[in-house]
């Protein structure tokens, strides 16, 4: 690795720490030793904090490497923002999942919606800690995750669409890309919901895709697939309800449609 031309007083402590240490490091030098990153680094570049840390975390015993990420990832009130965002772009982008972990514990502290285009590709990551850490971090900080997450729903991988939608969910479940996706489901109480979504969107474009229901096998799904048609309203919506009625042969649901049909 290349010379880095900068103060180097975190690396020398902590060869130094090693190196006179008999039986253990007191938690108190290591956060000595994170206030002296803080102070090597004030006013440096991204690349030249990487290359520092990189050495740093070359150097830390294993036994240490716990308590120096709790202590470097606790921020105090007058924490610089420099530190935060250069620190969360290292962690986030580390080749290790422990560190990757940090750093969205850290996105969580700080609250910064900014970061969630980062986030994101975690939460398909094959280490099952670092997946579950990062949708925690999705749910508590959503900022544009819905619409980036909306577009993985189409996503040819099909354990990908199954964590997407997963998360919508969390996010919001009356997302309308998610109850199009829904509606097609097996489950019936999926496909409730779906109708019900769409039918709170007001947008009447969505009577055509919730008239095939009409016909569900499952009698629930019809009850609410023509209370929607009904909500959503419009001369197209009192047309199908009309059709219906005429062929519906089954007594309640021809109540339920002639009920519906006073509120168009």
């Amino acid at each position: 690795m290349a010379e880095i031309d900068h103060p180097q007083e975190a690396w020398m402590y902590l060869n130094t720490l090693i190196s006179s240490a008999k039986k253990s490091i007191a938690s108190s030098q290591i956060d000595y030793l994170v206030n002296l990153i803080k102070e090597d680094m004030d006013d440096q570049s991204f690349a030249t904090f990487r290359d520092y840390m990189n050495r740093i975390f070359s150097i830390l015993p294993a036994s240490l490497l716990p308590y120096f990420l709790e202590s470097i990832i606790t921020l105090n009130e007058a924490e610089p923002y420099w530190f935060i965002q250069k620190l969360i772009n290292f962690l986030i982008n580390a080749n290790r999942p422990i560190y990757q972990i940090k750093g969205l514990q850290l996105i969580q502290q700080i609250k910064d919606d900014s970061y969630v285009p980062y986030v994101i590709p975690l939460i398909y990551h094959s280490h099952k800690p670092l997946r579950k850490e990062a949708i925690k971090t999705i749910i508590t900080n959503p900022g544009c995750a819905e619409k980036i997450v909306e577009n993985d729903l189409r996503s040819r991988s099909e354990n990908k669409r199954i964590l997407a939608a997963k998360l919508l969910r969390k996010i919001n479940p009356d997302n309308i890309r998610l109850a199009l996706e829904q509606i097609e489901s097996t489950d019936f109480i999926e496909r409730i919901h779906a109708i019900q979504v769409l039918a709170t969107s007001n947008d009447r474009k969505w009577v055509a895709k919730i008239t095939p229901y009409l016909n569900d096998p499952d009698l629930s799904v019809k009850k609410v697939a023509i209370e929607a048609i009904s909500q959503l309203g419009g001369t197209k919506a009192k047309k199908i309800l009309n059709q219906k009625l005429l062929l519906e042969d089954y007594l309640p649901l021809k109540t339920i449609i002639l009920e519906q049909l006073k509120n168009i």
